[in-house]
């Protein structure tokens, strides 16, 4: 409640209130334009890409970058958040998350995960979804980091604060 008032103080000039329909229309014409542009090693690019077009369209995100916040293999992807249905959400936007179903180690750890939560074949299918800090731990474990919490509110409020295994 607090961080959803401390939010629209922040974007206060933002006043757009549906961050999955602007989400769902940026994202659609992201995979009109890189259709056919392979997917492998380019999650920098992609979330770069992302990153800048989201704040362009006054969307509050973060580039996650799993090595320098985490230590392990490098992978980044954004975090976003805005007000939908009168509530602060957050989504997780992995454009390239579908290439590590090459890697067979990967492919168990991502079947297993979506045998767990369906938000997993929408990611895939979608390149984001709607996420929780529990949804992230999961997704977090998919690439070796495992963690006991991941508050989503204090990760976009606090940017100095990093997060350690």
């Amino acid at each position: 409640m607090l961080n959803e008032f401390y939010y629209k103080l922040l974007n206060i000039h933002n006043t757009d209130n549906n961050i999955s329909y602007k989400l769902k229309v940026i994202m659609d014409k992201f995979n009109k334009s890189f259709m056919y542009v392979d997917k492998e090693r380019m999650c920098k690019v992609f979330s770069n890409i992302i990153s800048r077009i989201l704040s362009n369209d006054n969307i509050d995100n973060r580039v996650l970058n799993t090595k320098n916040e985490f230590g392990v293999y490098e992978h980044e992807i954004v975090l976003c958040r805005g007000i939908d249905e009168n509530k602060l959400k957050y989504y997780l936007i992995d454009y390239t998350f579908s290439q590590f179903l090459s890697s067979s180690s990967y492919y168990s750890k991502i079947s297993n995960a979506i045998n767990k939560d369906n938000k997993f074949e929408i990611l895939l299918k979608n390149g984001y979804v709607e996420i929780t800090e529990h949804f992230m731990l999961n997704y977090f474990k998919i690439f070796g980091i495992n963690l006991d919490n991941f508050d989503l509110d204090d990760y976009f409020n606090d940017l100095i604060k990093k997060h350690k295994k």
